[in-house]
């Protein structure tokens, strides 16, 4: 683990001085200012386990910084820390939000007890907000891993495989197929689930900023650079490194990438200390790797590193199967997150869906469904509140069709729905309108015989007579 960071605001750089002498031994690393506007900037440009401040600084009140503080982390456990105190000071301090209050002069050995509680504070803090980032984690990766197709099946069966272990895992697939889903589920399952998952867009990177953003930088490295600055792998510090899109990444930035995997420590932009990187890295691509490999784009020596155990995710429109359950948890997602009830897909917009590729797959589904209960209001969605352009490539394509008097894939479908429409028919004549058992005569999950009977404008109701569902 790195040492923990602190901030000391005081007018006397003597006693700032004491404090690095003190807590050296702690592993506690401090950061000295003597005013506050210079302490409030260090807390928005910098992370920081600990605030120690004076009351009386020369351009205002330590309360001043205290408030400011919280305002940026409202979890940074402060001390307070004043050569005159009162009651009502010490009073104010608490609600403004101070963790303790230390008089001056005060003995080493007290400001190391109180720093150790205050830091012990922060771990315990730290670790209840990954915990519960960790259940939203859960939630948003294995929760939304929706599917009951076999490619579905055999994807959890790799993720649960190689979670517990240490392996870099590379995650390809087309945009949208749902890859940083997997790369939750995989740091979910794994040892480190509670610590960090610190995603990485490598394509919003850019290549002059790669290492200072991954590694951080020491004051004084770059032009611009006044103060030193943590990178995101001390941030992920025993957790779970995702690096999105990694095929964007220029030859520089892949070198660098390399040589953290080999080596396992980095640097900091313009530092010396070698720092230990106990990172476990998930990359992922919509880019044939192999492919780049070829046309000398991205290094080969990286790319053995990084395919060590590979999990393709397929695009939706080789899944189709999985779209009555996709549907079903998009419609109550993103329902809670507009505020709105579930809404109905109506047979005719069903039917759109079904024929339609999704190019853009879970992603542009999504979408889709965020656009139809918008503008739904409280009917069904209808196909006027598909996408224009949904709309226009479906009628292109039926131009297309009868154009051409027809084609091998237009028979071949019409012949499918034919089997579907009569398969439906009977099964539901068969079990009286009861869809619980057609089912279970079937073997088919509910919201996929009711996906199909949408499809078609079958209605369950018209074969129940007085038999009850």
């Amino acid at each position: 683990m790195n040492k923990a960071r602190t901030l000391v605001i005081d007018d006397e750089t003597g006693w700032i001085e004491v404090c690095k002498d003190c807590l050296a031994g702690d592993g506690v690393d401090v950061t000295g200012a003597t005013e506050v506007h210079t302490g409030t900037r260090l807390l928005k440009q910098e992370a920081f386990d600990l605030l120690i401040v004076d009351l009386k600084l020369p351009d205002g009140s330590g309360l001043d910084l205290v408030r400011a503080a919280k305002e940026v982390d409202s979890d940074l456990p402060i001390i307070i820390i004043t050569a005159y105190p009162t009651v009502q000071t010490a009073v104010e301090a608490v609600r403004c939000g101070a963790y303790d209050y230390i008089v001056k002069p005060f003995k080493t050995e007290q400001l190391r007890v109180v720093v150790r509680r205050a830091l012990e504070r922060r771990r315990l803090c730290v670790e209840n907000r990954l915990l519960a980032e960790h259940v939203q984690g859960r939630r948003r990766g294995d929760a939304r891993l929706v599917g009951e197709s076999p490619q579905f099946v055999r994807i959890r069966e790799q993720i649960a495989k190689v979670a517990p272990t240490e392996s870099e895992v590379l995650v390809t697939g087309e945009s949208g197929t749902g890859k940083e889903l997997v790369a939750r589920a995989i740091h979910g399952q794994s040892k480190r689930r509670d610590r960090p998952f610190v995603p990485v867009d490598c394509g919003a990177l850019p290549e002059t900023l790669v290492e200072a953003e991954l590694f951080g930088h020491e004051k004084g490295a770059f032009t611009g650079a006044n103060q030193k600055q943590i990178g995101l792998l001390d941030f992920a510090d025993g957790g779970t490194v995702f690096f999105d899109e990694i095929g964007e990444l220029a030859p520089t930035s892949q070198a660098k990438l390399l040589r953290l995997l080999q080596e396992r420590s980095f640097r900091r932009l313009g530092g010396r200390e070698t720092i230990k990187a106990n990172v476990r890295l998930i990359a992922a691509t919509n880019r044939k790797l192999d492919e780049e490999v070829r046309a000398g784009h991205f290094r080969l020596d990286l790319y053995y590193r990084l395919n060590v155990f590979e999990i393709s995710m397929p695009p939706l429109r080789e899944r189709r199967g999985d779209l009555p359950l996709l549907i079903d948890r998009l419609i109550g997602e993103v329902g809670r997150e507009l505020g709105v009830a579930p809404r109905e897909i109506g047979a005719a917009t069903m039917s759109i869906i079904t024929r339609y590729d999704w190019p853009g797959n879970v992603r542009e589904l999504r979408n889709t469904i965020k656009r139809g209960l918008i503008l739904a209001g409280e009917g069904p969605i209808r196909t006027e509140h598909l996408p224009p352009y949904m709309m226009k490539l479906l009628a292109a394509e039926a131009s297309e069709v009868e154009a051409s008097g027809g084609s091998f894939q237009v028979e071949r479908q019409r012949a499918i729905d034919c089997f579907e429409r009569q398969f439906l028919t009977e099964l539901l004549q068969r079990n009286f309108g009861n869809v619980t058992s057609a089912c279970e005569e079937a073997g088919l999950s509910r919201s996929s015989l009711y996906f199909s009977l949408h499809r078609h404008g079958i209605e369950p109701a018209a074969f129940r007579g007085n038999q009850d569902d």
